[in-house]
């Protein structure tokens, strides 16, 4: 079973002549994404965290978009792209960005990934180094230490636990709104827009069933069989970034599939 499209989440006002969807050939999945920038700058994705849109990227969209074609998309399951019922494992995603670049028709493209995204787009350049041409991680990676998971999105995960919290945000949008105190150094401090937008886009999510159960699916174990685990692996991260990452992996098993 499919969840087509998702909940009316109306774009970053300064990126809604951006917006557009994807439709995979491969999958049929429907991705919605920010595509900003010259067609022929270098391509740059972006990847957003675990529960997240790609407007969390609002405002580092403008500054890249000189530079670059930057693509930022919901990832299957959350936002406004397709919410497919199955597992979502990083494999699964990984496979997704790859089929993103080839319905765009992006030989080789810079990743930036957040949390989850970082996750991602780690197993990518890994699997298909021939593919990526910088990599960027911030605040994750495969090699990072495991991570407890928050109180908040525990609680979220756990059946019948997870239902009841839904509930109460739903009759409750200003307790919703609070539930992001933990991810903000100061939720209040923030400018009148940023508050405004951020008490709308929770209270949508909350409202969106199909990703609620998304959000249970957990990311299992599977052996490495990439031959690349297995052997120190550099990535020649060139032009557009003018940087150079080497990533030396050890083989090991990774925490999915």
């Amino acid at each position: 079973m499919n969840t087509k499209g998702g909940p009316s989440m109306a774009p970053w006002p300064a990126l809604e002549a951006h917006a557009r969807r994807v439709v995979l050939p491969a999958s049929g999945l429907s991705l919605f994404l920010y595509d900003v920038g010259p067609a022929e700058a270098p391509p740059l994705i972006l990847l957003h965290g675990l529960g997240n849109e790609a407007d969390t990227w609002r405002h580092v969209i403008p500054h890249l978009g000189g530079r670059f074609r930057v693509i930022a998309p919901d990832l299957p399951g959350f936002g406004r792209s397709d919410k497919p019922r199955r597992a979502y494992t990083v494999p699964f995603f990984c496979d997704t960005v790859f089929e993103l670049l080839d319905a765009l028709h992006i030989a080789r493209a810079g990743l930036v990934g957040h949390s989850l995204g970082a996750v991602i787009a780690h197993l990518a350049a890994l699997e298909r180094p021939d593919r990526v041409e910088c990599l960027v991680l911030v605040s994750g990676s495969l090699f990072a230490p495991s991570q407890k998971l928050d109180v908040v999105t525990l609680l979220f995960l756990l059946p019948g636990v997870g239902e009841s919290l839904y509930r109460r945000f739903r009759s409750d949008p200003d307790a919703a709104y609070r539930s992001l105190e933990p991810y903000y150094s100061h939720l209040d401090g923030l400018p009148e827009s940023e508050r405004e937008f951020l008490r709308q886009r929770v209270n949508e999510r909350v409202a969106d069933e199909a990703q609620r159960l998304g959000l249970r699916h957990q990311c299992s174990v599977r052996p490495i069989e990439n031959p690349h685990f297995a052997q120190r692996v550099r990535l020649e991260l060139r032009h557009p970034l003018h940087c150079r990452m080497q990533l030396k992996a050890r083989h090991r098993r990774r925490p999915f599939d």
